[in-house]
């Protein structure tokens, strides 16, 4: 998937991060892609090797994100 741990579990109102553990810059966004808007809060700038970037989730139910870069790369965050 590209992400771990996938899927998260998260509460409405908890936050998640994002660390980038890899060589290259990544970028969070929700699906689908290009079009982003399955849930606009669901976005991280860009996150270079070693940063990390943090989302709130608020969105409740299953939330499918994916790496800007490479699409191919998905996860997913349940908010209950």
């Amino acid at each position: 998937s590209g992400f771990s741990p996938s899927p998260a579990k998260l509460h409405a109102g908890e936050t998640v991060r994002f660390t980038n553990r890899d060589r290259v810059p990544h970028q969070v966004f929700s699906n689908p892609h290009p079009d982003h808007n399955a849930n606009a809060e669901l976005k991280t700038p860009k996150i270079q090797p070693g940063q990390s970037a943090a989302v709130t989730a608020t969105q409740k139910g299953s939330n499918v994100y994916h790496d800007e870069a490479d699409p191919g790369h998905t996860g997913v965050i349940i908010v209950e």
